[in-house]
């Protein structure tokens, strides 16, 4: 399969559901592109701005998921 991606469709953190606050379904799906799995736009899941998709971004987006206090999502203008 092929994924487009839209430069105004982009949602830090929330590849899956496009939701603000991201929900865990999003880090999963984060974790799939980290792995090689799944595919994602950087303005979507490198949510620590580090350049690179990894499980520190999926942990991240599962953290604000959840909830924790202290966390933010910051990924790269598109």
């Amino acid at each position: 399969s092929v994924e487009v991606f839209r430069a105004d469709a982009c949602v830090c953190g929330a590849p899956s559901t496009r939701r603000d606050p991201p929900l865990a379904s999003d880090a999963l799906y984060t974790l799939r592109a980290a792995v090689g799995t799944s595919t994602c736009a950087l303005c979507e899941c490198d949510t620590n701005h580090s350049g690179e998709v990894t499980a520190s971004d999926a942990l991240l987006v599962l953290k604000v998921a959840v909830g924790q206090v202290g966390f933010t999502l910051d990924c790269p203008l598109p």
